[in-house]
Protein backbone atom coordinates (compact mmCIF):
# COMPACT_ATOMS: atom_id res chain seq x y z
CA UNK A 1 0.00 0.00 0.00
CA UNK A 2 1.70 3.30 -1.15
CA UNK A 3 2.88 5.51 2.11
CA UNK A 4 0.06 8.30 1.50
CA UNK A 5 -2.56 5.95 1.76
CA UNK A 6 -1.43 4.08 4.53
CA UNK A 7 -1.59 7.57 6.64
CA UNK A 8 -4.43 8.74 5.56
CA UNK A 9 -5.90 5.55 6.41
CA UNK A 10 -4.68 5.72 10.13
CA UNK A 11 -5.36 9.57 10.29
CA UNK A 12 -9.00 8.94 11.36
CA UNK A 13 -10.09 10.12 15.10
CA UNK A 14 -12.36 7.39 16.99
CA UNK A 15 -13.68 6.37 20.10
CA UNK A 16 -10.39 5.19 21.65
CA UNK A 17 -8.68 8.97 20.50
CA UNK A 18 -11.19 10.71 21.62
CA UNK A 19 -11.63 8.75 25.47
CA UNK A 20 -7.68 8.96 25.66
CA UNK A 21 -7.98 12.82 24.69
CA UNK A 22 -10.52 13.56 27.65
CA UNK A 23 -8.64 11.25 30.15
CA UNK A 24 -5.14 13.35 29.07
CA UNK A 25 -7.22 16.67 29.55
CA UNK A 26 -8.63 15.86 33.23
CA UNK A 27 -5.00 14.72 33.85
CA UNK A 28 -3.41 18.11 33.16
CA UNK A 29 -1.68 16.25 29.81
CA UNK A 30 -3.59 18.18 27.16
CA UNK A 31 -4.89 21.72 26.75
CA UNK A 32 -8.56 22.75 26.80
CA UNK A 33 -7.84 24.08 23.28
CA UNK A 34 -6.28 20.71 22.60
CA UNK A 35 -9.25 19.02 23.41
CA UNK A 36 -11.74 20.71 21.19
CA UNK A 37 -9.41 20.32 18.13
CA UNK A 38 -9.90 16.57 18.71
CA UNK A 39 -13.39 16.40 19.56
CA UNK A 40 -14.21 18.45 16.14
CA UNK A 41 -12.15 16.40 13.97
CA UNK A 42 -13.80 13.17 15.78
CA UNK A 43 -17.05 14.59 14.24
Amino acid sequence: MPLTLNQKKSAKIGQRQIDLAKRWNADGLLSDEGLLAVLEEGN
